[in-house]
């Protein structure tokens, strides 16, 4: 085979790296390490005495031996590739621990350079099992040691972090992590991760609206919108639809907010996508209970709960059960509202502390009006503990509110405590 000297010098060169020496680690009193920068250049001036020696201190004894390797070097990587390929597609539909038993038998001893993604799909495996410390573990392992070539790798490990920390309810960590992710991005500047820049954007979305930065996420939500036609991914579309519902929702503009989320059901149902769907009909329960339709409203909530059984990602039914359960009161039906209520903690318990507080409000408000103000009081005052610890002071100033009122005839020590409290988090609002 016809090599040129530089071929020849970087056949060389991955030989010496693939054993794991140093320039160093070869030079000597017969050929220094200077002279075999030379040849791993390919620089045509060195003598064939010299050549042969450092064949011959890699263990090559001809050139063809060496052609044969890298052949042999580069059957292996190719297999190593269709390996990642299939275990990345068995981990999204065989489900993480058969992704992670075949991940653990793949040696990429001689191949470090696939080292960066295996460990970035141990970090999505247990990021799915929600074993999130094994999670982070594994995608900052990624970060540091991912290289120029597959930045990509880094940006995405990112995106998890903040899934993590969303699912944490630590919103204002998910949008950093978010942000450092589609900084590397946008520095590759390759149309190749458009999707990958899609989910990045999407998720600061979601962030942004959970934290009511409404102006902020739909101005995001809108650039996004732009790209439609090129978004590949169906549950980045589905998602779109739903925070365009909810979004709307919160303007007020009621029968835009309806056409989104009717559209994205529908969506749904041809793609057979079943959380989305439960997400959808949830967010159309919500418009149509804050137009005061009722019976609708009803109608979405029990609808959706048709579908829990589908649903992969369980604190999805936290919201729905909550809703459910404040309809039930806003109606009197009491003994309906609490069972549903308890039903969203226990999953939420599991799962969510952050949506905790929420159900929590709403189990305080429904004991407060049968009667129960001690329990009611207890309520509001542990939702309020997991809200300090989330940091959604708007959430917090609506809970002290409430308290002020609940004490004010309970206690009046407790009651001048809390309204203090509130006059506080209002001036942290301003």
């Amino acid at each position: 085979m016809k090599l040129e000297h530089s071929e020849i010098g970087q056949l060389l060169r991955r030989r010496r790296k693939s054993l794991g020496l140093r320039l160093e680690d070869l030079a000597d009193e017969s050929i220094s390490a200077a002279t075999i920068s030379k040849i791993e250049r390919g620089i045509p001036s060195v003598s064939q005495e010299m050549f042969d020696c450092y064949l011959s201190k890699l263990g090559i004894s001809d050139l063809q031996e060496l052609v044969d390797v890298q052949v042999d070097q580069e059957t292996k990587e190719e297999e190593i590739k269709t390996k990642l390929f299939m275990i990345k597609s068995l981990l999204d539909h065989a489900g993480p621990s058969i992704a992670l038993a075949k991940l653990r038998s793949l040696d990429i001893s001689n191949h470090p350079k696939y080292l960066p993604e295996v460990k970035y799909l141990k970090g999505k495996a247990y990021f799915i099992k929600q074993n999130y410390e094994k999670a982070k573990k594994y995608f900052y392992e990624a970060i540091s040691i991912v290289e120029n070539h597959n930045q990509s790798i880094g940006a995405m490990a990112y995106c998890y972090l903040g899934m993590i920390e969303y699912n944490q309810s630590n919103l204002y960590q998910a949008i950093d992590y978010t942000d450092l992710g589609l900084n590397i991005i946008e520095e590759l500047n390759d149309e190749t991760y458009k999707e990958e820049k899609y989910m990045l954007l999407l998720n600061k979305i979601i962030y942004l609206e959970k934290l009511d930065r409404n102006s902020e996420a739909f101005g995001l939500l809108q650039e996004l919108w732009e790209h439609k036609h090129k978004i590949e991914t169906i549950q980045i579309k589905l998602n779109m639809y739903e925070l365009f519902a909810l979004i709307l929702k919160k303007a007020k503009l009621y029968h835009q907010a309806i056409r989104y989320a009717k559209e994205g059901i529908e969506m749904a149902r041809r793609n057979k996508e079943h959380s989305r769907a439960f997400d959808l009909w949830t967010s159309l329960g919500k418009i149509y209970f804050e137009m005061g339709e009722l019976d609708e409203a009803e109608f979405c909530y029990l609808t959706a709960l048709e579908l829990r059984d589908k649903v992969t990602s369980k604190d999805l039914l936290i919201d729905t059960y909550a809703d459910l359960g404040e309809l039930y009161s806003y109606q009197k039906e009491w003994q309906l509202a609490e069972e549903n209520l308890n039903e969203a903690l226990k999953i939420g318990n599991r799962y969510n502390g952050f949506k905790v507080a929420k159900v929590l409000e709403m189990k305080g408000t429904l004991k407060y009006h049968t009667g129960q103000h001690d329990e009611a009081i207890h309520c509001l005052e542990k939702a309020l503990q997991l809200l300090q610890q989330y940091g959604s002071i708007r959430q917090q100033q609506r809970i002290l509110l409430r308290l002020s009122k609940y004490c004010k005839d309970k206690s009046q020590e407790k009651y001048y405590y809390y309204l203090d409290r509130l006059f506080d988090t209002e001036e942290e609002l301003n």
